[in-house]
This record gives C-alpha cells, structure tokens and sequence, in this order.
C-alpha cells in the first residue's frame, strides 16, 4: 500500500507540473508573438486543419487542440506537446483528454515520418526518439493493479488504463515546412503542418469498459527555440 500510495503522489506531482510547465510554455509563445508581430495567415488557411477523434462508435471533430514544440524547459531537449480535447457531447459521455508529449535530445523541433510508440507517463518503459508519452488521466497497467492489490481504486478514480497488448501508436505520415522562420536575439520561431493519425486502447477505471480511440490530424505544429 504505501508503494501504491508513493507511486499516485508521484503521479499527481507530475501531472501538476506538467501543468504548470505547459501554462508557462503557453504564456512564452504569447510574449514571443506580442513581440514579433509572427502572423502566418496569408501562408496558411485555418480552416483546412482538423483533428478528429472516434472512441469506439462515436466520432467527433475537435477545435480545441495544440501542437507544439520548444526547448523552454531544457535548452539541449525540444518537448513536443499534443494536446486534443473531445468535443462537449463526447466529453460528456467519455470524460477523457488526450495529452501527448515527447522529449527529444536535439534541438530540431521536426518530427520524423514514421510510428511512434504511445506509453504511460509513469512506467519503467524507456523514452526513445519514436516514442510519446500520454499523460492526464491515463495510467499504467501496474498502476491500476497495485490500487486494486492495495483496495484503493477510489484513489484513481476517473483514469482511464492504457491496455499494453495493444498496438497504441501515433503515426506521422507527412510534414510540411511552411516555410516561413521569424529570427530574434534570443530564439527562433516556425510552423511546420503535420499530418497523421493515432490509436489506442483504454479501460474506464470507474465501469471498465473498454475505449478503441483513433485519431486522425492535419494541425499546425507551432516551434520556437531559445538560443
């Protein structure tokens, strides 16, 4: 019990910094934007981007979301940060937010083509270069049985399991420079268009059921780097 009772704290505790690390990240990009006068509205049309998002029999487009990447935290790290919320009626139903991030030894903020592998945010699996972490409300597989050994699931109540025998990925399928870079003293700012899709495969803590959820993307992935 006590392992389980330090392993949901620890979990807590990230979460919240992730939090408040994502705020300060997002408060950065707005000074940066206030500062440059960076707007990209003649290069791109808004209304071609979108991320969808079906779990199980129900599908949904969703405005609300955000890519992007800096070196913010750590200057020789980019973190790259997807965020997606469901659509009111499917929220409703499914109480989940998607949120994916991605810590990268380099300093160059485009993602590869290829299959990224989705874990948990707290587990003993390794980050490499093709791999996101899901964060939020989702936790591991040992998570969930040390609460259920230790007869505290009213601890993780609302989480949702991220079920391993599954191929839960994120694919990148295209990336498009948009070719525009703002230089300043301090950083560089650019957007890159990312097209891809993900899936992955949940269990409600609170009724078990069971959540196929697969994504599909065209977003505007936003990159400043400090200097």
């Amino acid at each position: 019990m006590k392992k389980l009772l330090i392993i949901v704290l620890g979990l807590s505790s990230i979460l919240q910094v992730r939090i408040n690390n994502k705020a300060k990240q997002v408060s950065l990009l707005n000074q940066k934007e206030e500062l440059i006068d960076y707007e990209l509205s003649d290069l791109t049309d808004q209304s071609d981007y979108y991320c969808k998002v079906k779990i199980n029999n129900d599908e949904g487009t969703t405005t609300d979301y955000l890519m992007s990447s800096s070196n913010a935290m750590k200057k020789e790290s980019i973190i790259t940060l997807f965020d997606a919320s469901l659509n009111d009626a499917m929220y409703e139903k499914y109480e989940l937010y998607i949120s994916l991030n991605r810590v990268h030894n380099s300093l160059n903020p485009k993602l590869e083509i290829g299959t990224y592998k989705i874990i948990p945010l707290i587990s003993d699996i390794k980050d490499d270069n093709f791999s996101f972490r899901i964060g939020e409300s989702v936790i591991s597989e040992q998570t969930f049985e040390d609460a259920k050994n230790g007869n505290m699931l009213d601890g993780i109540e609302g989480s949702h399991v991220l079920v391993s025998d599954y191929p839960n990925v994120l694919k990148i399928n295209k990336v498009i420079d948009l070719g525009v870079t703002e230089e300043s003293l301090y950083y560089t700012m650019g957007k890159y268009r990312v097209k891809g899709e993900a899936q992955l495969k949940l269990f409600s803590v609170d009724n078990m059921e069971e959540l196929i959820v697969m994504m599909d993307f065209d977003v505007e992935q936003e990159w400043y780097i400090s200097k």
